[in-house]
């Protein structure tokens, strides 16, 4: 509710917030492609639910103007409503802008679509490990685990895009 209150006089009309970036992460479910195999069954609803989500991210972005605009997802579907991202890539490729470069050396490809700068690479040089998202341990740490946020990607994001 906050949220809503403090972008109100974006949609108000009123005196315009002086909003600089908007990183918007709206859920990947009815997108990924890691769910795949159960697009078929969830039917038209749930992908017209996904899309209003994404909907209002984009008209958000569109009515308070800001210098930079991300929208992540992972790879996926999404790209058959809203064209290609700006930027794909894999946690490993930024891994080096990381505190820790090692926890950051795996293959997780995210889309990243908007206006914004695409940071320079720092890749992590070790082992590159392909099965740690995929096979991650079924259950309720799941989910945390395939939509945690690569530190050294996002960091490389906000050096890049500075005001």
């Amino acid at each position: 509710m906050l949220f809503w209150m403090n972008l109100a006089p974006c949609f108000m009309g009123g005196d315009h917030l002086d909003v600089d970036v908007i990183i918007a992460q709206p859920p990947c479910t009815h997108f990924a492609l890691s769910g795949a195999r159960w697009w078929e069954g969830k039917g038209e609803e749930a992908i017209l639910e996904g899309l209003q989500v994404v909907d209002a991210c984009f008209r958000i972005a569109f009515i308070c103007k800001p210098r930079v605009f991300m929208l992540e997802q992972p790879v996926g579907r999404l790209i058959r409503w809203i064209g290609q991202p700006r930027m794909r890539a894999h946690p490993w490729e930024f891994a080096g802008y990381a505190d820790d470069p090692s926890s950051e050396g795996y293959t997780k490809k995210t889309c990243i679509f908007g206006e914004f700068n695409i940071p320079d690479k720092k890749p992590w040089e070790g082992i590159i490990d392909r099965k740690k998202i995929h096979y991650a341990s079924p259950g309720k740490s799941r989910r945390n685990i395939r939509s945690a946020a690569p530190q050294g990607m996002w960091r490389a994001l906000h050096q890049s895009n500075k005001g």
